[in-house]
């Protein structure tokens, strides 16, 4: 979506919106993120939709994973433009995407990395939020 913005010297008659014909909806996902050790090959990570007023629309999310001190490959496998749907409901609904941890035999501190999870409307991202996901090393 692109928006222009007017000041009142640039109208020449009364400014007329877009109308936006998706019902909004957040995102929710833990704050302090997540935690998962080296050997425990996959972690759940929960996505929760909540609607504002209802949740009578579809809604699709992307997901992405991006490296912070931990190594696409090498220590996760990266998950990129994952899109997850909701359906139409009445209540608030959750999305399950699995992250895939490598573990790898190397002795290395702590890692960990970023997931970036935006609304989709249209083809258009206009809300995202994201969470970290720290790897614990057992070796």
């Amino acid at each position: 979506m692109r928006f222009e913005i007017l000041t009142c010297e640039d109208a020449a008659s009364p400014l007329i919106l877009p109308a936006f014909n998706a019902k909004p909806f957040s995102i929710v996902v833990p704050a302090g993120g997540y935690v998962i050790g080296e050997g425990d090959g996959n972690i759940a990570i929960t996505i929760t939709r909540t609607c504002l007023p209802d949740c009578s629309n579809a809604g699709v999310v992307v997901v992405n994973t991006a490296d912070y001190t931990a190594t696409s490959s090498s220590d996760y496998i990266s998950v990129q433009d994952e899109h997850v749907e909701f359906m139409p409901t009445t209540t608030a609904t959750t999305a399950t995407v699995n992250l895939t941890i490598v573990d790898d035999v190397n002795v290395e501190p702590d890692e960990s990395l970023v997931m970036y999870i935006a609304i989709q409307v249209n083809g258009e991202i206009y809300h995202d939020s994201f969470t970290y996901i720290a790897i614990t090393d057992d070796d």
